[in-house]
């Protein structure tokens, strides 16, 4: 749940996730919030990367969850419905699979008032990082409550013989030929640039740099050095052996929460009593180290002009690729 995570290759300020379930995605951003300075930080690289998956980043980090909640399933529903569509086409069955899609789970204004700002030391006085101890805005009851649904082709596919489900899964996932190396898993994609076409190929090595941004950014030497500071500040306030934000969020914690089983325990047990003091420590460390250290500045700027020297390289390719892509959408 870093408040500074990357989506993508562009940093979405303001989000935050609580790791509740992996079949869920849980927005815990602020409401209908941009911050001043988003699309200045965007850049370049944002608007191409709208461009190429279709994408309409401003508009999103807008959204309320429950916008994007609609979005979401309008989007899962055409992508779906398209890939019912591509399979009929080759002579197959597939009934599109509309429960199977990302959830938001939304703040519980009726219970617990106004949602906060996830990136405040106030949040942090009451919910620590808001994983899983304090259970904010009812997010962990949504959680527990969600049952993922049957894939309505299961029954279709246990029919099949295996020639039968081989040339389904070929039609489907595509094969390992030219001719067909997405399938029809990937026609109507939202999120993708993909055509299902040898075509794409021609920009798998640019894609492949354009995913590896991401580490280049974390294996910078300025990142490095960014998060040891912030890990020294951390070690004076008693919380040592961090080596940066992500592995204090997702693997320490993770660790204490789920392999312990303290997950399995009621609220009122006192080991759970003792990971939430904790964990609001930890997380009053983390949010007073990084004003500290100016650590949201400093990591901006960093990550800003990689991926704009990103830009400055191989504009014309991406170029290429954003028009290709656009040209396949219309």
């Amino acid at each position: 749940m870093n408040p500074h995570s990357a989506s993508g290759i562009y940093r979405l300020k303001g989000a935050a996730t609580a790791a509740l379930a992996v079949v869920l995605l849980l927005a815990g951003c602020a409401q209908g919030v941009v911050d001043n300075d988003t699309a200045d930080e965007l850049g370049e690289l944002a608007q191409f990367q709208d461009r190429i998956f279709g994408w309409d980043t401003l508009a999103m980090l807008s959204e309320t969850p429950q916008q994007s909640q609609a979005r979401f399933e309008r989007q899962h529903r055409e992508t779906e419905e398209a890939k019912a569509a591509c399979m009929a086409e080759q002579g197959f069955t597939y009934i599109p699979f509309l429960g199977g899609f990302a959830r938001n789970l939304f703040w519980d204004e009726a219970t617990y008032g106004p949602e906060p700002d996830w990136n405040s030391r106030e949040f942090a006085e009451i919910w620590g990082f808001g994983f899983y101890s304090t259970d904010p805005g009812g997010m962990r009851a949504q959680a527990d409550a969600f049952e993922w649904p049957v894939d309505p082709n299961q029954e279709l596919l246990d029919a099949m013989s295996p020639a039968e489900r081989a040339a389904w899964n070929e039609a489907m996932f595509g094969g390992s030929t030219l001719a067909n190396p997405a399938g029809c898993q990937m026609v109507g994609q939202p999120f993708t640039w993909r055509t299902g076409t040898v075509a794409d190929l021609q920009f798998s090595a640019l894609e492949l740099e354009f995913n590896r941004l991401g580490d280049i950014v974390n294996r910078d030497p300025r990142t490095l050095e960014l998060d040891a500071e912030w890990a020294s500040c951390m070690t004076d306030a008693g919380f040592s052996g961090l080596r940066d934000q992500t592995y204090m969020r997702n693997t320490v914690l993770n660790s204490e929460w789920f392999d312990s089983g303290l997950w399995r325990l009621p609220d009122d047990d006192p080991a759970v009593s003792a990971f939430r003091a904790r964990e609001i420590a930890m997380a009053l460390a983390d949010y007073d180290c990084r004003e500290k250290v100016d650590f949201t500045a400093r990591s901006d700027r960093i990550h800003a002009e990689i991926t704009q020297r990103f830009v400055d390289e191989n504009r014309a390719e991406l170029e290429a690729w954003a028009q290709f892509a656009e040209s396949h959408r219309q």
